[in-house]
């Protein structure tokens, strides 16, 4: 069984995540943002066996604390992302744009693309290119537990900014439609602000998909 641990870190409340099997003690840690001890502590409290560091996208409030988890977890960790993001997190997410500063980053070692699938335990994880936002936003769908973490893709009554450096609307709208609304309608939507949401609720409410 997978269990689901949001924390919410640093000056945005960025959502980040910890989704762990409860039998065989593996683990993922989804977007770690600013000051991530809380992170660390759940894993040391519970025994975790961090398998990687999974990143929606390369947004520097949504990689802030990796370089961190890295260094302080003792395992060597994967650092995944999809290619059409890796010159945005070189760039360190374009912190410095913004007035802040990220430690260094370890190298990415895992790519991620399009129907890539994860082991958890013995549960699956399934990687959905998602551009729109950032070139190379993706999700993780967990079928198991009706879940996808969507970073900036979507939220409740609202989607990702485009306005930035590589977002683009109608990608990103036709991202949402092909392969979020394309989901189970009670699949739980974790996005990386704000409150989680479902896809019915989304289909039905959301102003910006009408």
């Amino acid at each position: 069984m997978i269990d689901v641990s949001r924390f919410i870190l640093g000056p945005i409340d960025n959502n980040s995540f910890l989704i762990a099997d409860s039998d065989s003690r593996e683990a993922f840690i989804i977007d770690p943002s600013f000051d991530p001890n809380p992170i660390l502590d759940a894993v040391n409290a519970n025994k975790f066996l961090v398998k990687a560091i999974l990143l929606t996208h390369a947004h520097f409030d949504h990689i802030a604390g990796v370089g961190y988890l890295n260094a302080m977890l003792p395992q060597p960790l994967d650092i995944g992302i999809s290619s059409a993001d890796a010159l945005l997190y070189a760039n360190q997410g374009n912190a410095a744009i913004y007035g802040f500063r990220l430690g260094e980053l370890p190298p990415i070692t895992l790519t991620l693309f399009h129907g890539q699938i994860f082991s958890l335990g013995r549960e699956k994880i399934e990687v959905r290119a998602v551009p729109g936002h950032t070139p190379g936003h993706v999700l993780f769908y967990v079928p198991s537990i009706s879940a996808a973490f969507c970073g900036d893709l979507i939220f409740q009554g609202g989607v990702g900014r485009t306005d930035l450096a590589g977002g683009d609307w109608d990608r990103l709208v036709e991202s949402i439609r092909e392969q979020v609304f394309t989901l189970p309608d009670n699949t739980v939507l974790y996005p990386g602000h704000g409150p989680s949401t479902t896809v019915a609720n989304e289909k039905i409410s959301n102003p910006f998909l009408q």
